[in-house]
């Protein structure tokens, strides 16, 4: 009997080596570093909600996110994340801790303190996360995310086949973009959350991101602030100088339009020349020829 009971519980401690692992981002940027608590699910109502009750100073670095490029990251067991190379190898114990895939996605709240899980606006995610392999995963980035030198970005992720659960992992981020403003509207990861109390989840009761999302980059709104004017109280006008000429054409500068007064030039064609004060006095001259007449 004793040695029945030595066995069973051999085959529970195979069981539960087998079906413990989950799965994480690797990153030194991540909240929590590396730590084995990072792949289980989200456990609101403790510590585990939400970043896994991991603050911002527990990470090293940040994620560079360019704007219009992409941003990768290996998805794998925690055994294997100082050795993301090896994953498939590490993780293999598991074969089904990636749970079918089921789609991941990464969001971004435009503060560094104060985080709420309101914050977190969606701007990538990939229908084909995770993978059998444990590998490395491609987002692509939206060609107008604002930029930003110190903000918190998460990755999320709901199981195809699994229980009512899921992943995420905040991260802290830099965003390189061309793109300054404030966004506007998008996809909320506050309506896209999965088993989590006092939100609901659209898109049916399991909302998998490869359902409801489109594969790649989200489109987002962003308010840009409007171009100051760059006026100068004391600006001066230059006009260009024009040399008498033949041509009867006005000279255009895109400033000033300047006509050359009478030259020389026009008495050699039988004309008589007039200086600048007699030109002033010519139609005073001609009124007194009018009414003496």
């Amino acid at each position: 009997m004793s040695s029945k009971i030595a066995i069973f519980g051999a085959l529970l401690a195979c069981h539960a080596a087998v079906t413990s692992a989950h799965l994480m981002i690797s990153n030194p940027a991540v909240w929590g570093g590396r730590s084995d608590e990072l792949e289980n699910p989200l456990q609101p109502g403790n510590e585990n909600w939400f970043c896994h009750g991991q603050s911002r100073e527990s990470a090293k670095g940040q994620v560079e996110v360019k704007a219009g490029g992409s941003v990768t990251f290996p998805v794998l067991c925690a055994a294997a994340s100082n050795n993301p190379g090896d994953a498939a190898n590490i993780c293999g114990n598991d074969p089904n801790s990636w749970h079918n895939g089921g789609g991941c996605a990464l969001s971004i709240a435009y503060k560094k303190d104060g985080v709420k899980p309101d914050d977190f606006v969606m701007f990538s995610s990939n229908h084909d996360c995770p993978t059998r392999n444990f590998g490395s995963i491609d987002f692509k980035v939206p060609a107008n995310l604002p930029a930003c030198d110190d903000c918190v970005c998460s990755w999320t992720w709901i199981p195809q086949t699994a229980a009512d659960e899921m992943y995420m992992n905040c991260f802290n981020c830099k965003v390189l973009s061309d793109t300054n403003g404030t966004v506007t509207s998008g996809t909320y990861l506050k309506d896209h959350y999965f088993a989590v109390p006092g939100y609901e989840s659209k898109g049916g009761a399991r909302p998998l991101y490869k359902n409801v999302l489109p594969n790649g980059e989200l489109k987002i709104q962003v308010a840009t602030p409007p171009a100051s004017a760059n006026f100068q109280s004391n600006t001066t006008t230059t006009v260009a100088t024009v040399k008498p000429s033949s041509t009867s054409a006005a000279v255009a500068t895109g400033q000033a339009t300047f006509t050359p007064a009478p030259t020389p030039e026009i008495k050699s064609a039988g004309l008589v020349s007039f200086s600048p004060v007699a030109w002033g006095l010519l139609p005073v001259v001609a009124i007194s020829s009018l009414l003496f007449f």
